[in-house]
C-alpha cells in the first residue's frame, strides 16, 4: 500500500498481509519532493513559488518487470499540476527518479493540469485519468481528463497531452496510431455577439480558449450568442462549456440542468437547427456534440432554453471543431533557448512569429526521439518560460505553429 499527502512527509509503502490487510513490515519512505532539482514540483501557476509542494496521489503500475511509483505535485489549484514517477525493480524500492519527469503534464491550452491520476488499461493500451484545474470559485474546483499513455522501448513512461482538450478517439482494445481526428479549433478569437452582457464578463471570453473566463448574460431567459467563423468551414463537432456564475449549490443537487438549441448558417440570414436540446433535463456543463455528417457553415448560434443553475446563464466557451479550408501555418524560422544562470530548472524559449498562427505547440524531452512533454501556447506570444525542468538534464526542443487549418512543420533545437 502506497500513501502520503504532505508538503513535508514522503510517500510511504507498507507491506500488508493479504488475508488480514494488517501491516507485516514497518512502513518505509519511497520518495519526497526535491524542488531544488525538480522544477516542476515547485508550487505556483508557473512553478514560481518557493514554499514546499504537496506530494500526493501515489499510484503503482507494474510493467515489463519494473515498478512505476507515480505521484502528484505541486498542488491541485495550479495548471502546472502534474504527475511524475520513480522506478524500481521491486515494489518496495529503492526507487530511482525518472529523468523525463513529469510524465503527465499539461499546463497550457483551454484547461490545464494533468496530475493526481491513475493508469488503467483497455486491452493492451494504457490511459491516464487525471485532474485539471479551474480553481476560480474554489481552490479544488477541477475536471477529469483522459490521456493516452505509453511505455517506450527503453521503459520510459509518458502521457500524450498535446492538444489534450481537443476531441480524441475513445479507448479501444486495438492498437491504433492516431490519438485524435485531424480537427482543429475554428472558433478561437472569432467575432462573437450576444443578446446581453453582464459587466466585466464580456462575450469575448467565450472564444478566448480559457476555461477560467466566462460570458455572463443579464438573465437566464431568452439569451443567445452568435459566432462568426469569418470563412466557410467544415464543422465536425461543437463543445458547449457552461459556467456557474451565481451558483450556490453544494454537491450533487437534483433538478440542475441546461437546455439549448444550436443553429448554423452560411450567410448569417438563413438558419437551420443542428442540435435541438431544448427538452434536455440533464446536467452537462461540458456538453459535446459530434456530427455524423460534417457540414459547411460560417455562423454558429446558441440559444438558451432553460438554465436552472442560477439567475444568470453563463458560458465558459463554445468551441467549434472541424477543418478550415485555408493553409496551415509555415514553419517557425528561429527558436532560441536561454537558460537562467542562477537556476538550471528555468529556461526561456523565444521564437520568430508565424503569420496567421493561432498558437504554438512546444515539445521537449531528454533526447530527439523522446519529446514527450508538451506546452501549448495559445495566442500570438513569441516566448515561453519553462520553469519546470530538471536540473542537470540535457533537453531537446521542437516548436510548430498551428491554426484552424492544421499544424505546421516542426523546428527542432538542442
Amino acid at each position: 500500500m502506497y500513501y502520503g499527502c504532505s508538503p513535508v512527509d514522503p510517500i510511504y509503502v507498507a507491506v500488508l498481509d493479504l488475508k488480514t490487510l494488517e501491516e507485516i513490515e514497518k512502513p518505509r519512505p519511497c520518495l519526497n519532493s526535491d524542488m531544488q532539482r525538480h522544477g516542476w514540483e515547485r508550487p505556483g501557476e508557473y512553478n514560481e513559488l518557493t514554499r514546499r509542494p504537496y506530494i500526493e496521489g501515489a499510484w503503482m503500475t507494474q510493467q515489463g518487470g519494473k515498478y512505476y511509483l507515480q505521484y502528484a505535485a505541486p498542488g491541485t489549484e495550479w495548471k502546472t499540476y502534474a504527475d511524475g514517477t520513480y522506478v524500481s525493480d521491486s515494489p518496495v524500492g529503492p526507487f530511482v527518479y525518472a529523468p523525463n519527469n513529469p510524465v503527465s503534464y499539461k499546463p497550457g491550452g483551454f484547461i490545464g493540469g494533468a496530475g493526481h491520476g491513475c493508469l488503467f488499461q483497455i486491452g493492451t493500451n494504457y490511459w491516464k485519468a487525471a485532474t485539471n484545474s479551474i480553481s476560480v470559485r474554489h481552490m479544488f474546483e477541477r475536471r477529469l481528463s483522459f490521456y493516452p499513455t505509453y511505455f517506450d522501448a527503453d521503459g520510459y513512461l509518458y502521457s500524450e497531452t498535446a492538444f489534450g482538450d481537443y476531441p480524441m478517439f475513445l479507448p479501444t482494445e486495438e492498437k491504433g496510431t492516431a490519438v485524435r481526428p485531424e480537427w482543429m479549433l475554428l472558433s478561437f478569437h472569432k467575432p462573437v455577439t450576444a443578446s446581453s452582457v453582464k459587466e466585466d464578463f464580456g462575450v469575448e471570453n467565450m472564444v478566448d480558449e480559457d476555461a477560467r473566463t466566462a460570458w455572463v448574460a443579464n438573465s437566464n431567459q431568452e439569451e443567445w450568442v452568435q459566432i462568426d467563423l469569418l470563412n466557410p468551414c467544415q464543422v465536425c463537432a461543437i463543445q458547449v462549456n457552461y459556467d456557474e456564475y451565481g451558483a450556490n449549490q453544494k454537491g450533487i443537487v437534483p433538478g440542475i440542468y441546461q437546455s439549448y438549441v444550436l443553429s448554423a448558417s452560411k450567410n448569417g440570414k438563413d438558419w437551420y437547427v443542428i442540435a435541438d436540446k431544448s427538452q434536455k433535463k440533464t446536467d452537462t456543463p461540458h456538453d459535446y456534440i459530434e456530427f455524423e455528417l460534417p457540414f459547411e457553415a460560417r455562423y454558429i448560434r446558441w440559444e438558451n432554453k432553460a438554465y436552472t443553475v442560477s439567475s444568470n446563464v453563463s458560458l465558459r466557451e463554445i468551441r467549434v471543431f472541424g477543418k478550415g479550408h485555408g493553409a496551415k501555418p509555415e514553419a517557425v524560422q528561429k527558436l532560441k533557448a536561454s537558460w537562467n544562470p542562477s537556476d538550471s530548472c528555468r529556461c526561456r524559449l523565444s521564437w520568430t512569429p508565424v503569420n496567421k498562427a493561432d498558437g504554438y505547440m512546444v515539445r521537449y524531452g531528454i533526447s530527439p526521439d523522446k519529446l514527450y512533454t508538451s506546452f501549448q501556447v495559445v495566442g500570438d506570444s513569441t516566448h515561453l518560460d519553462l520553469n519546470g525542468l530538471n536540473a542537470g538534464q540535457t533537453y531537446y526542443f521542437s516548436i510548430a505553429a498551428y491554426n484552424e487549418n492544421g499544424v505546421g512543420p516542426n523546428l527542432n533545437l538542442k
